[in-house]
């Protein structure tokens, strides 16, 4: 039977250090899908520009309608702010399934180049390594990457 000798991991130990490096490879992975990104980006963009000036248009609904006492300038500003809403609806929508779909291929990429690499290790690294604790990296550091891809990323204009 084996003994392992192990001092225990502090909690600065778990903190994963942000590197150059790092950061450069995270980017190698979004670069297949950088065109993707980018729209969800500029789509995120307008839904928060239509979303930030609904009150402005609100206000001159109410100016033009205080003053002219029309009903049809009511009518016309409804419809002008019923468009936007669901203008800004679709560009949300759109943008959170772009981000959403180029989160999860980045990490099915990542998934499969993990694979790829485990299987090139020589048999001796197994031997050194607990089991338990290469699955447990796996998934955890895997799935926290994919939430912070998937679902955050996509919360983030929402905030």
């Amino acid at each position: 039977m084996r003994s392992y000798s192990r001092t225990p991991m502090t909690e600065e130990d778990k903190l994963v250090k942000l590197s150059v490096k790092g950061v450069a490879r995270l980017f190698r992975l979004l670069a297949p899908y950088k065109w993707r990104l980018l729209l969800a980006g500029v789509l995120t963009i307008f839904s928060s520009t239509i979303t930030l000036a609904m009150p402005l248009i609100a206000q001159r609904a109410i100016d033009v309608i205080s003053k002219t006492q029309r009903m049809d300038e009511l009518d016309r500003m409804v419809y002008v702010i019923t468009g936007l809403v669901l203008l800004s609806a679709v560009f949300g929508y759109s943008q959170y399934m772009l981000a959403a779909y180029s989160g999860n291929r980045i990490v099915m990429d990542l998934r499969v180049n993990l694979f790829s690499h485990i299987q090139q290790l020589p048999v001796v690294f197994f031997d050194r390594k607990r089991s338990g604790d290469l699955t447990s990296h796996l998934s955890n550091d895997v799935g926290m990457l994919q939430s912070t891809l998937t679902d955050d990323v996509v919360k983030l204009p929402g905030n």
